[in-house]
């Protein structure tokens, strides 16, 4: 059972301090500097195969000869390594990889991001890759997709195209791979263009549906006529030209933002081209604004053609429809998006007669990757709230290195963190069984460390096994706790190595000492590990490496923040 410490008010400064005894240096780093730690992240360039020690990096000069980095695969895989030489972005560690790293991979000394308006160290968040449980496509032909699907991986094959039909997630948790001459499309299935005059009067024109939806003309006079504006969205449509005695058609206009702030269907989906209108005669429709495509998936392959168009507007008699605006397409892939064919999201042309339809619109891109190759139309935006063009499940924050002549050193790490997962026990849980039923067990995995707390009671234990709201515990419970007890998760899991410069970074988990509760779900755990290197170094080597790294885990496909407060370590 962990000890229960007095409660005391949290620190208002994120830091990490490194003390060593009988030394009159105090090695920090301050998380108030962003321009420190938020450069000092990269990707894999090309795949780093175990067995060998060259790492292609996207930016060489983001690292140091000496510096100890983390090399991580976005899911689970990850190992420390120490960086001997560099050449352009070619980073040689000293020792070779244990893993193999995929293209797109992460390696830096921080990963994650530095909150400083709240002070917090945060980990990136992790799309939603979803469960996998509609297995694995390969399209054998045309398909239209209008629910959630949930892929382990995605391949639309040459001359096939999967059209979708609704603001619904495709969720991969493998790679969606669009071949050459396969189309992704929701060309046309966003707001309704407006329907033309029939011919009857000149005001059964209708304007475009969608939140932009292009306008239809006003009414002027008995021989009036006019195209119909195009829908808008990223930018107002454009308005109808030649018209005759009438007002032109006006454009929609631009709504939601290149961050894609408000996230309803109404916002997404691009707009419809008003119809266009003539006294006594027909007159052409609006073209249909493009849909919603939402991917989220380990890697996205294009090779060819993600399509959300607008569709163009239609030319009845001498008058054209205003055309649709383009819809919307957002991506979150876990390490790499690589475009070869055409990712579009254009708006449709005004139908040409003597009136022409206005314009559409072109929609709105955003793509969130840790590696981004190719160009889209629009030119995608990227890197908003806390994701600086990158996803992670867990992150990483390496402490500053330092020197010593000792043998034998003893760590201890002290970390204060908001609880982000958390449960209420459901019912009573006595002694010396391992069953712990809670109210959502979904925000756990097995493996997971949970602390059991009620009053004074308080016991560390790992997760065995979930089934349905069931905790199987690694270990019996030394307590019963009723259901007035909470089980909270543990995010944060500290190292420590100390090891001679130049060998490789070898890492020794820490272990849990004591846990105290700040109040405002703010945590403090403590951590002690004693390590001892093989050898003395000899009089005039450079000494051994101290280094200390914290993990921020959460459960896996978690979009929730796990939050650090503060950091401090001391070493003797």
């Amino acid at each position: 059972m962990l000890q229960v410490l007095v409660q005391k008010q949290a620190q208002q400064v994120i830091q990490l301090i490194i003390l060593v005894k009988n030394m009159n240096n105090i090695y920090k780093d301050n998380f108030l500097n962003t321009d420190q730690q938020d450069s000092l992240k990269d990707y894999v360039d090309e795949q780093a195969v175990s067995g060998q020690a060259d790492v292609d990096v996207g930016d060489g000069s983001n690292f140091s000869e000496g510096e100890a980095v983390i090399i991580y695969d976005g899911e689970g895989g990850y190992e420390s390594a120490v960086i001997d030489s560099i050449s352009s972005n070619v980073l040689t560690m000293t020792a070779n990889l244990t893993n193999t790293y995929p293209e797109g991979s992460y390696i830096g000394k921080y990963l994650g991001y530095l909150d400083t308006t709240n002070l917090k160290y945060q980990r990136l968040l992790a799309p939603d890759l979803g469960d996998g449980s509609d297995g694995a496509f390969t399209s054998s032909g045309d398909v239209t997709w209008s629910a959630e699907k949930n892929y382990t991986s995605i391949t639309i094959l040459s001359g096939h195209t999967i059209t979708i039909s609704a603001n619904v997630a495709i969720k991969c948790q493998g790679t969606i791979d669009v071949q050459s001459g396969g189309i992704l499309s929701a060309k046309g299935q966003g707001g309704a263009g407006g329907t033309g005059a029939n011919g009857t009067s000149f005001g059964s024109a209708t304007d475009g549906a969608g939140t932009g939806g292009g306008k239809t003309p006003v009414y002027s006079g008995s021989d009036g006529r006019a195209g119909g504006g195009g829908g808008g969205f990223s930018a107002n449509g454009s308005d109808s030209t030649g018209a005759v005695d009438n007002a032109e058609g006006v454009g929609g206009t631009l709504y939601n933002d290149a961050e894609l702030t408000t996230f309803t269907t109404a916002y997404l989906d691009g707009s419809g081209g008003g119809g266009g209108a003539e006294w006594g005669a027909v007159a052409g429709d609006g073209g249909a604004g493009g849909g919603t495509i939402r991917l989220s998936c380990l890697n996205l392959i294009v090779a060819g053609e993600i399509d959300c168009d607008g569709v163009d507007g239609l030319v009845a008699g001498r008058i054209g429809g205003g055309g649709g605006s383009g819809g919307t397409i957002f991506v979150q892939a876990l390490l790499s998006l690589t475009i070869t064919g055409t990712v579009h999201s254009a708006g449709g042309v005004g139908g040409n007669g003597d009136s022409d339809g206005g314009a559409g619109s072109t929609g709105r891109i955003r793509i969130e990757a840790n590696k981004i190759i190719g160009t889209s139309t629009p030119t995608y935006a990227t890197g908003y709230d806390t994701n600086y063009t990158a996803f992670t499940k867990h992150g990483f924050y390496h402490t500053a290195e330092i020197k010593t002549l000792n043998e034998i050193v003893t760590a201890n790490a002290y970390i204060k963190q908001e609880i982000a997962r958390s449960a209420n026990i459901a019912g009573a849980t006595s002694s010396g069984q391992k069953d712990v039923i809670v109210d959502d067990a979904s925000v756990y995995n097995a493996g997971d460390k949970v602390i059991l707390i009620e009053d004074e009671k308080m016991e560390l234990h790992e997760i065995d096994s979930i089934y349905s709201n069931t905790l199987t515990l690694v270990d019996n419970l030394v307590n019963s706790f009723t259901a007035s007890g909470d089980a909270l998760g543990i995010d944060n899991y500290p190292s420590v190595s100390i090891e001679p410069v130049g060998d490789d970074e070898s890492q020794v988990a820490m272990i849990l000492q004591t846990v105290e509760n700040l109040g405002d779900d703010i945590w403090y755990f403590t951590y002690s590990k004693t390590v001892r290197i093989d050898n003395t170094p000899a009089s005039g080597e450079a000494g051994v490496r101290l280094v200390g790294r914290v993990r921020l885990q959460g459960k896996d496909n978690d979009t929730t923040d796990i939050n650090l407060t503060e950091i401090n370590w001391s070493f003797y």
